[in-house]
């Protein structure tokens, strides 16, 4: 994540004495599929099958994305029944832009979640460092075609082959994948002329019915990270410290007070954890509901961040078995508190819906039963959320 605000605040920086460029213009979101070959250079290779959600941001000058997951297959029969990349987590630094005239170059840094198990082993997941460069050619006016190769930081890993046995495994760190991906512009028409006037008009009949103030409702994915383990699985030494990363609905109603610029939400995100190995499980099933207030910072064109905090309430249903035998089930829930930063892609003030993106740092409570101990801190990162506004799309004809 740190070099992800890196690589924004380089571009940002650069490309500032462009900010006569349209706000309409900032960003666009691109969805898209991924081919990908891996291998550790030793005879282990693995073919999967990618989601490719994102925006361009500053012009096209950088690309923040999440890369999910879909299909995995192994090339080399290796000792590795099932191995992944994870769920990525991605910027990139396009310093030409796009063209449909010759490939151009682009570089990154990646926040890439390997994980891998064998037949009987539990699934392992580990956070490590990712470094990419490609090039990518427009086709078709919204389409791009991508060819780029990465290479993972350390990625000798330890893992426990039995209850009692451990050795190091040589997990892939070369990868050469091919990307096709479809720009979406949301904001196509507004920064027209026609557009301009209908956001003026649109404006003053919105102020006269005080309605720039207005409900929102909300709908995106956002993912859950575990930074610390539970201390009930840390005890068991040949179970991977960490579960993998969880991904799950982020809904919420919200209020946007457009005087101070303030916005105030209700979330839920159901979240299901679990890990396994050598005969023992465990599950915990999530709900978490917040009460979040957030400041927005200022408005760079139509990119407006905000910061703010959250307080709420989580419910977890617990259950831990050993060989088939119930160890624990319980049922509990306990207060906590988060801090929430993020950005919204807000062309105008009149729109009827626009694009959100939330990233949460949750710290729990100690409140849980103490004999489990099963609090621990997340981070939710959620790139992609779309807002509506019911009232703007109600008065949306003007």
């Amino acid at each position: 994540m740190k070099l992800a605000l890196i690589i924004c605040c380089i571009t940002f920086c650069t490309f500032t004495v462009r900010a006569q460029k349209s706000q309409f213009k900032f960003a666009q979101t691109h969805f898209g599929v991924q081919s990908e070959f891996l291998t550790n250079g030793k005879g282990m290779h693995f073919a999967s099958q990618r989601l490719l959600i994102g925006g361009n941001h500053f012009w096209g000058k950088a690309d923040f994305y999440i890369s999910i997951p879909l299909l995995s297959a192994d090339l080399s029969d290796s000792e590795i029944s099932n191995y992944s990349s994870g769920v990525i987590t991605g910027a990139r630094w396009i310093p030409f832009g796009f063209s449909s005239k010759a490939p151009r170059p682009f570089m990154g840094a990646q926040w890439v979640t390997p994980r891998f198990s064998t037949s009987l082993g539990g699934m392992t997941q580990k956070s490590r460092l990712g470094l990419e460069l490609g090039a990518s050619l427009v086709f078709n006016k919204s389409w791009t075609l991508e060819l780029g190769c990465s290479y993972i930081t350390n990625q000798n890993t330890p893992y426990y082959t039995s209850r009692k046995s451990r050795e190091t495994l040589k997990l892939p760190r070369y990868s050469v994948n091919l990307s096709v991906k479809k720009f979406f512009d949301f904001t196509a028409g507004i920064g027209s002329e026609t557009g301009r006037e209908y956001a003026l008009r649109a404006k003053t009949h919105f102020d006269d019915k005080n309605l720039l103030s207005t409900w929102s409702v909300a709908l995106g994915l956002t993912s859950n990270i575990l930074l610390s383990p539970y201390n009930f699985a840390s005890e068991q030494v040949f179970l991977p410290k960490k579960p993998r990363i969880a991904l799950a609905p982020d809904l919420a109603l919200g209020y946007y007070l457009h005087s101070a610029d303030l916005a105030f939400r209700l979330s839920y995100r159901p979240f299901r954890l679990s890990q396994s190995a050598y005969g023992f499980e465990w599950e915990a099933k999530i709900h978490r509901l917040h009460f979040e207030a957030f400041k927005f910072l200022t408005d760079y064109n139509g990119f407006v961040p905000f910061a703010g905090a959250a307080i709420g309430y989580e419910f977890t249903a617990l259950r831990i078995a050993d060989n088939g035998a119930t160890v624990t089930d319980l049922n509990d829930s306990a207060f906590n508190g988060a801090v929430v930063v993020g950005w919204d892609i807000r062309p105008n003030d009149v729109q009827w819906y626009i694009l959100r993106t939330n990233i949460r740092y949750i710290v729990d409570s100690k409140s849980y039963q103490k004999e489990l101990k099963i609090s621990s801190d997340h981070l939710e990162i959620d790139f992609i959320q779309f807002v509506f506004y019911p009232s703007r799309f109600k008065n949306r004809n003007l």
